[in-house]
């Protein structure tokens, strides 16, 4: 788990950069900031599917200038969790 989150870090602070470089201004000032707010982002799971937290603002923001498309919410979603009990039974 360390690796893969080290590995999206990675490709996040790129991708920041990489803007940057183009002259494209961020709303935040730096990278720790970008990634704090990104972090509040959550993901709610109910019987009929997942729900993200809204992206408003300096969120949506960021997300649009770095070129990443918002999450949307998912419905009818088989988890292998629950394939797996069904399985069983």
């Amino acid at each position: 788990i360390h690796f893969l989150s080290c590995s999206i870090l990675c490709m996040l602070k790129h991708r920041i950069h990489s803007v940057e470089a183009k002259g494209i201004q961020l709303p935040y000032d730096s990278i720790p900031k970008m990634i704090s707010s990104l972090s509040n982002i959550t993901q709610t799971v109910f019987p009929e599917g997942c729900y993200f937290s809204e992206i408003v603002g300096k969120r949506k923001e960021l997300f649009e200038r770095l070129g990443i498309p918002l999450p949307e919410p998912e419905t009818n979603i088989e988890y292998e969790e629950d394939s797996a009990l069904e399985t069983e039974e």
